[in-house]
């Protein structure tokens, strides 16, 4: 039983997220766990990441960690968070940590949801603009346009104006 800190990584990305972090961690923590989600690990192919794998993945890991340790603090970035967060609904956590966590993106009912009507608009977009379909391109500029409304309201309210 001791101190763990449980660390989780963003999406195509790996343990490097926390170079900068894990030296202000050695002396806090006598464990830190680094965990890797499949297709993210050396010579791993993302193309083998899967949502539901990962999110089994995760839980496997930190029902180890808790049985070996008691506790842990979860740490999450990007991704990361999004997982820490669900680690948090789920399962006791010490402390949860969420640096820039993409909970908004990474959504574990509807994996990657807006991500893809973001491509598919995106793309749509495109077809529409090489076709001179004016009416659909306006149709989907609009749809593009409601889909940040909400994180340029955050950036205003948070005062970022941007520049």
């Amino acid at each position: 039983m001791g101190k763990a800190a449980f660390l989780l990584h963003g999406w195509l990305s790996d343990h490097d997220d926390f170079k900068a972090l894990i030296p202000h961690l050695q002396g806090r923590y006598e464990r830190i766990e680094l965990v890797s989600y499949p297709g993210h690990g050396p010579g791993d192919d993302y193309r083998n990441f899967k949502a539901r794998e990962t999110v089994a993945h995760v839980e496997r890991e930190y029902r180890r960690v808790l049985e070996e340790c008691g506790e842990a603090d979860v740490i999450g970035f990007s991704m990361g968070g999004a997982l820490a967060a669900y680690l948090a609904a789920n399962y006791p956590v010490h402390k949860l940590v969420l640096l820039a966590p993409g909970n908004k993106y990474f959504n574990l009912k509807l994996p990657f949801s807006k991500v893809k009507f973001l491509l598919k608009t995106v793309y749509a977009y495109q077809k529409a603009v090489l076709a001179k379909d004016r009416e659909s391109k306006e149709e989907l500029r609009q749809k593009l346009r409601g889909v940040f409304q909400d994180d340029i309201a955050g950036l205003r309210s948070s005062g970022t104006n941007g520049s």
